[in-house]
């Protein structure tokens, strides 16, 4: 096919971690976003937007669309992996003046929602 070198993707430590799969060590999962994620989070497929009352999670299949706040969906809302390290996603939320935001797999799929007050 004319293609010189040709790679395959295998995933990697970071790739399980994104995945919400079980570890251990010192900075173990207690340590991580995943451990505080709700997963009881308020979900909505796209025709049931309009009937949303203050906050849910836009679903399709289980990967995240969007948000509803306030009566007015938001696309392509920033998430995070279950992996990463609690200090950081506080930074964040502090950083961005946000209460919550959303903990994902690394394939899109909603794990649940994180409160600035639960890190």
């Amino acid at each position: 096919m004319g293609f010189p070198e040709v790679s395959d993707y295998v995933p990697g430590k970071a790739a399980w971690l994104a995945m919400a799969l079980p570890f251990e060590g010192d900075d173990g999962p207690d340590s991580r976003a995943g451990a505080v994620a709700q997963r009881d989070t308020p979900t909505c497929t796209l025709d049931e937007v309009g009937d949303v009352g203050e906050f849910c999670v836009v679903i399709e299949d289980g990967i995240v669309l969007g948000v509803v706040e306030g009566g007015e969906m938001k696309p392509g809302p920033s998430t995070f992996r279950p992996s990463v390290p609690r200090e950081e996603l506080a930074a964040w939320l502090d950083d961005h003046d946000q209460r919550r935001t959303l903990i994902s797999t690394l394939d899109g799929r909603l794990l649940g929602a994180v409160y600035r007050d639960d890190l």
